[in-house]
């Protein structure tokens, strides 16, 4: 029987004593994760550029206001005018996350920075308390932080913009640990600062992240309930009874994640009953289904990339059309590093003599299998069976928890060497896996084209099938194979550097398992390959911008905005070629993009209505003005104006914004009611076409349609004032989307909206004068907004009062 190898009293040296004493002091990890996080964006903090990330737009200066008009600006708005109309009321509460202080001082794009400055800190303290909950070893916690912190999973989300990603990701530790104390202790303290982390995620404002988080948090809470209480009670009265303190213990979770959920009502619950109703979620829940929910997974090539982040490529600045999976395109990394997956796979030898492992690698498997999505039945399991599965898509999302367990279990690998818990077989165990390991990557790295021909016969095999062109260069399209093949030499540079990183991983594990290897010199090694490996990733996704080289929005096409707001009236334009190439900012536009759109205007625009010779429904979406980089031979269309190499363009058959219709005829099927729309022999104006019976005759003689007066119109606060005049009984049409928040009243009294022409609203008027107020009321939002300040106030009280008893607990 092998014995385990420990240190002689001689080995274990004065040095080493004192360095793990010197790591477990509070102060340590904060500056470690502070020097790390400013090591990262040292570029960011030293410099005037920004970052620059896909979703966050190149408005460089926006945020540049005085301070009072950026506070004003805090207040949730009712309704939008983009797209048609939107809800605000129902938008993600950005402005509730506690670091927006920042953003009052400083532009959008700076206060972007220090969030990614604070989830990367956060990253990697969080980890750090969370790995030493577990009773592991400071040094292991150290490099699980920094595994964590710098992992490319967690970093590359920079190229997007994805801010909001990143700071779930950063605080789901935090979450982690305190349910984990919490369950353990069973104190407050810890179930408030879980609640509250909650809340704070749901500002953060991803939704789906936070979501997603909260399923690991109730795994854990099982695995604890279940298998990892503690042997002895401390409750008096409690450890006579495992009932009763499991009781006590679901009280106490069900109570955080309640009350994280109350601070965050405002943040979810509008936003849940919008995807749920009235935007294009909604629909697509319906129709596409589960083709919409798998959209965006993860693939077996990206599992792969655990290994070799190169193998299946990337879009980056620096390597663009390098990626050659099953998804559109690639601008984020789902690679951990090397040295978690080493050292997990170290771990899993204690599986059965500490269950915690058994549950990490049961969290691992669980969010790989549902990041998978129709690879496996997990997630479509789900998408039948979990409320608002059915609504999200990109479950590729949920990687941060297989990242976050993989890092836990590296902690557990590392802890067995630092403490001495290796026997001699299994460091010669582990040199013998470690070799074969390095010397398969090293047949990689020499050659690739083996391992993308083993991919092709055994795991995609109709790899050749995928002939669709996804790049395409003056001369040259290129499908997935031959971008495959293309990739080949970066492959094999990144199939070298693992073998390099597992070699060297294998010997310094194996030195460190003979007790020849110093702690210090062991973690330097593990964090200087930390670096190297995550950064070679990370680097590729940080694009840095001088916002001093970027004109500010007013100067974006400044003369054809200018000509364009010449005209008072309220009108929309059509940008060509699109909303992101022609920029009109201050102009209401056609064209744009939101994730929680109306159905039906996104119904419009996904169709090729707009740009069809029919002018039918250019008009009806009330589209004055076009304005493209080159001339048009529209007949329909008179070209009124040229700035700055654009071409303004007049629609004479644009259709008012408000108008009073004196027909009306009743169709209830939608796919009808858009083709008579497109009937060039339909008049919108003349005869509207609704839904439901408006309560009125149709005016069939009607020589005059009538006046309309605009009195007011604060789409912010959702108040539209109207005077008109009425000949004979007519429909009111604003063309603005319909929605069931908004309510109307004529003269005084309360009268029913009404869907019309498809989009727009409409209210019924009798002949004569009328004064038509629409007022937007989400009574959702005032609800949750109590709750919210509900929850605010229950959570500062309690830990006011924590703190109290604490504090009389010491005196005493």
């Amino acid at each position: 029987m092998s014995k385990r190898r420990r240190r002689s009293p001689s080995t274990q040296t004065k040095s080493a004593f004192d360095f793990t004493r010197f790591l477990s002091r509070p102060w340590v990890p904060i500056v470690f994760f502070a020097l790390l996080t400013a090591g990262y964006f040292y570029h960011l903090l030293i410099t005037g550029d920004v970052i620059l990330g896909t979703d966050t737009g190149t408005e460089f200066h926006s945020g540049n206001e005085p301070f009072t008009e950026a506070l004003s600006k805090l207040p949730p708005k009712n309704w939008s005018r983009y797209m048609g109309g939107m809800p605000a009321s129902s938008a993600l509460r950005s402005q509730y996350y506690p670091l927006v202080i920042i953003d009052l001082f400083t532009s959008e794009h700076r206060y972007f920075g220090w969030r990614y400055i604070f989830a990367m800190f956060t990253a990697g303290y969080f980890m750090y308390l969370c790995t030493r909950s577990f009773g592991l070893h400071p040094l292991a916690a150290l490099i699980a932080g920094a595994a964590y912190a710098s992992a490319p999973a967690f970093l590359t989300f920079s190229q997007a913009g994805h801010y909001a990603k990143m700071t779930v990701i950063g605080l789901f530790p935090l979450m982690y640990w305190a349910l984990n104390r919490g369950m353990d202790t069973r104190r407050i303290i810890y179930f408030l600062i879980l609640g509250g982390t909650v809340g704070i995620a749901i500002y953060s404002p991803h939704l789906q992240m936070a979501y997603f988080a909260l399923w690991a948090l109730g795994l854990l809470f099982l695995y604890k309930l279940l298998w990892g209480l503690p042997r002895s009670d401390s409750i008096r009265g409690l450890s006579r009874n495992g009932t009763k303190t499991a009781l006590y213990q679901t009280l106490l979770s069900a109570g955080a994640i309640c009350l994280g959920l109350a601070i965050g009502a405002e943040g979810v619950i509008p936003q849940y009953w919008n995807a749920q109703t009235s935007s294009k979620r909604a629909a697509t829940a319906q129709e596409d289904g589960y083709e919409f929910a798998s959209s965006w997974s993860l693939h077996p090539e990206e599992i792969f990339a655990l290994v070799i982040p190169e193998f299946v490529g990337f879009d980056t600045n620096t390597t663009t059309h390098k990626y050659w999976g099953r998804n559109a395109f690639k601008i984020n990394s789902e690679y951990v590093g090397i040295v978690p997956l080493f050292f997990a796979i170290l771990a899993l030898s204690r599986i059965r003599k500490k269950n915690h492992i058994a549950f990490l690698l049961g969290l691992f498997i669980l969010a790989v299998a549902y990041a998978l999505g129709p690879h496996t039945p997990l997630h479509k399991l789900l998408f039948h069976i979990v409320p608002g599965v059915n609504v999200l898509r990109a479950p590729g999302m949920i990687a941060f928890l297989f990242a976050f367990a993989l890092c836990a279990l590296g902690a557990y690998g590392l802890h067995r060497l630092i403490t001495d818990d290796i026997t001699s077989e299994a460091a010669k165990k582990l040199g013998i896996a470690g070799g074969i390991c390095t010397a398969i990557l090293l047949l990689f790295a020499f050659v690739p084209s083996a391992l993308l021909s083993l991919w092709q016969n055994t795991v995609w095999t109709d790899i050749s099938a995928w002939q669709e062109i996804i790049f395409r260069t003056r001369d040259t399209s290129f499908t997935r194979l031959q971008i495959a093949q293309n990739n080949l030499p970066l492959a094999g540079q990144g199939a070298l550097l693992a073998a390099l990183f597992v070699g060297i991983l294998t010997v310094i594990s194996y030195l460190r398992a003979q007790n020849k290897l110093k702690i210090h010199t062991f973690f330097l090694i593990i964090l200087i390959v930390i670096l190297i490996d995550t950064w070679r990733i990370d680097k590729l996704f940080l694009n840095y911008v001088n916002p001093n080289r970027v004109p500010p929005s007013e100067r974006v096409n400044a003369d054809a905005v200018a000509f364009l707001k010449r005209d008072n009236s309220l009108f929309r334009v059509l940008a060509l070629p699109d909303h992101n190439q022609m920029p009109l900012p201050g102009i209401d536009l056609v064209t744009g993009f939101h994730d929680f759109a109306i159905r039906r205007y996104d119904n419009i625009l996904k169709s090729d209505a707009l740009y069809n010779p029919n002018p039918a429904i250019r008009n009806l979406l009330n589209t004055r003005y076009i304005v493209a980089p080159s001339e048009l031979g529209d007949p329909y269309l008179q070209k009124i104006a040229g700035r700055q190499g654009l071409h303004i363009y007049r629609n004479p058959g644009a259709l008012p914004w408000f108008y009073l219709a004196p027909q009306y005829e009743i169709i209830p099927d939608e796919n009808q009611i858009l083709q008579k729309l497109t009937d060039p022999n339909t008049n919108p104006v003349q005869t509207v076409i609704v839904e439901e019976n408006p309560g009125i005759t149709p005016d069939s003689n009607a020589s005059e349609t009538g006046g309309i007066e605009r009195l007011e119109y604060n789409e912010h606060q959702g108040h539209l004032k109207l005077s008109t005049t009425a000949p004979g009984p007519r429909i009111l049409v604003i063309s603005q989307n319909h929605h069931p928040n908004w309510t109307a009243t004529v003269n005084g009294e309360s009268k029913p909206l009404i869907r019309a022409n498809y989009l727009w609203t409409a209210v019924a008027l009798e002949p004569g004068e009328h004064i038509v107020e629409l007022t937007y009321r989400d009574p959702i939002v005032a609800i949750t907004r109590w709750i919210t300040l509900g929850g605010v106030i229950i959570i500062l009280s309690a830990i006011a009062l924590c703190i109290y008893n604490e504090k009389t607990h010491n005196t005493n």
